[in-house]
């Protein structure tokens, strides 16, 4: 600081401008350091006041704007320089004559507002969104609409108002140009900031009127393995809870490309993106079109595949994938039941049934049963769901499908145990698989079932003089003996439920 507020020649002026700006560029102790020798303010004060560039030696403003934004990237100097004004500076230094200066105050600004919510806000608050939008679509060199766009970017982060502001602003509209631009860094934070923005619900429409979600599926194919993270996070975001979109994506291909992705071995192949794959096709699977398409692509063997991951919550997407595709779809269930999924189910679910109830010196975690009873209850409801069918009912009992049920609903009746969160969906399964199919009414009664079925009735009823009762499980077991054909005469406590 001695140094540059002093009477020095100006290229010693950049010289130790420049010397600031690298020795904070990747050493955290230089960083502080350059807060409690007083450097940051020094910085603040020569870039403040009008035309720093015309007044400072060449080069100073530059390398002064970079001495700050390389200081923000540490987390105790976010607050300080935000308290000292830095946030308008910066945004102010935007409009400076210097492309070079308002590169580097777009990158000083990426760096401060991260993970700092307060200086988010103040970047909105001053008028900084609207700036680096415009620079962002009008910018005279490619550094510069990079460095602003990625200053956006940061600034949407876990920032709900920020989201809404720039949905206000058509970010989207600047976005798709973005998507299918030349250069790969481009398309990667268009797709962060239009996956940003897209978890607002306030901001599906304009997204969905933009094109943007349709712009983002070429970019599934990209040989940069960032791109295709950030374009999948972005259409998970874009096509939840929104059926325009849905049907934009669809339209441009977006299952057979994330089919595509699935194909082991590919380089995208990691836990979190298959997640997010996932994700994108649970979404988009309430679809028809979107069910047609998964046919074509071979998409169902691939999900059943899946289904052995090692990481549960690579499972769990792949669940609720198939579940999404077989709601009121007859030819995705019959797809399944081809493809041997009904039994690649039941093993799965006894699988995740003897992790879930194995001995107490090797049951797992509390935080890891919640999760496995998630699992399970999502492939006992698919399996369910997949026994409405006719052809599957009888595929369920040759895979022992039907007996692991019983099992689930004597665990489930104990107390105390994880089965709670399957219990409706062992019910319904099991209503489903006895439908009309007398042979798996009786191994449903070999196996116990019907005892326990009226001792869970008899609770119900109990219940229902006394506190309330859980009506909508009541219902299921109802119905689910009247698909055993158990006569309620012959049974007291039928006799109290239906009285």
């Amino acid at each position: 600081p001695e140094v540059i507020t002093g009477d020095v020649l100006g290229s010693v002026l950049v010289d130790s401008g420049r010397l600031a700006q690298l020795a904070l560029s990747n050493h955290e102790r230089a960083k502080d350091a350059a807060r409690e020798s007083g450097l940051l303010l020094v910085a603040l004060r020569a870039l403040s006041g009008p035309d720093p560039v015309a007044r400072l030696p060449p080069g100073l403003a530059v390398a002064m704007a970079d001495t700050l934004g390389n200081a923000a990237t540490a987390m105790g100097n976010k607050p300080y320089l935000h308290e000292a004004g830095a946030v308008m500076l910066l945004v102010q230094l935007l409009h400076a004559p210097s492309t070079a200066l308002q590169t580097a105050a777009a990158r000083a600004l990426h760096n401060l507002v991260a993970h700092n919510a307060p200086a988010k806000d103040a970047v909105r608050d001053v008028g900084g969104l609207l700036v680096l939008l415009m620079l962002t679509a009008k910018a005279t060199t490619p550094q510069l609409a990079l460095a602003a766009a990625t200053a956006l970017e940061n600034c949407t982060a876990n920032s709900e108002a920020n989201k809404a502001a720039l949905g206000k602003l058509a970010v989207f509209d600047l976005a798709k140009p973005m998507l299918v631009s030349a250069a790969w860094k481009m398309q990667d934070v268009g797709a962060k900031i239009v996956g940003n923005c897209a978890s607002l619900a306030a901001n599906k429409s304009a997204i969905a009127m933009s094109g943007a979600p349709a712009a983002l599926v070429p970019l599934l194919a990209s040989p940069k393995t960032l791109v295709v993270e950030s374009a999948t996070r972005a259409l998970a975001n874009c096509t939840a809870d929104c059926v325009p979109v849905k049907k934009q994506v669809v339209a441009a291909g977006a299952v057979a490309a994330a089919a595509t992705l699935l194909e082991p071995g590919h380089p995208a192949g990691t836990p979190p993106m298959l997640r997010l794959v996932l994700k994108t096709l649970g979404n988009v699977l309430t679809l028809r079109d979107a069910k047609s398409a998964a046919i074509d692509a071979g998409l169902f063997s691939k999900l059943l595949t899946l289904l052995g991951h090692s990481k549960l919550g690579v499972r769990l997407a792949v669940v609720r994938g198939l579940e999404a595709a077989a709601a009121g779809s007859t030819m995705v269930k019959d797809r399944i039941r081809l493809l041997s999924g009904i039994g690649l189910l039941v093993t799965r679910i006894e699988t995740t049934f003897t992790a879930l109830v194995g001995p107490p010196a090797k049951r797992p975690t509390a935080a890891t049963r919640k999760h496995l009873a998630a699992e399970l209850a999502a492939l006992v409801k698919l399996l369910g769901n997949c026994a409405t069918l006719p052809e599957s009912k009888d595929t369920v009992r040759a895979d022992g499908g039907v007996a692991i049920l019983v099992r689930l609903l004597a665990h489930a009746l104990k107390p105390d145990t994880d089965g709670g969160s399957v219990l409706g969906t062992t019910l319904k399964a099991l209503q489903n698989v006895t439908a009309n199919n007398m042979k798996n009414k009786k191994i449903v009664r070999k196996q116990g079932g019907v005892v326990l079925l009226a001792d869970y009735l008899r609770d119900l009823a109990a219940a229902l003089h006394g506190k309330p009762a859980p009506l909508a499980e009541f219902d299921r077991s109802v119905r689910t003996c009247e698909a055993l054909e158990v006569d309620p005469r012959q049974m007291s406590t039928f006799a109290i439920c239906f009285s």
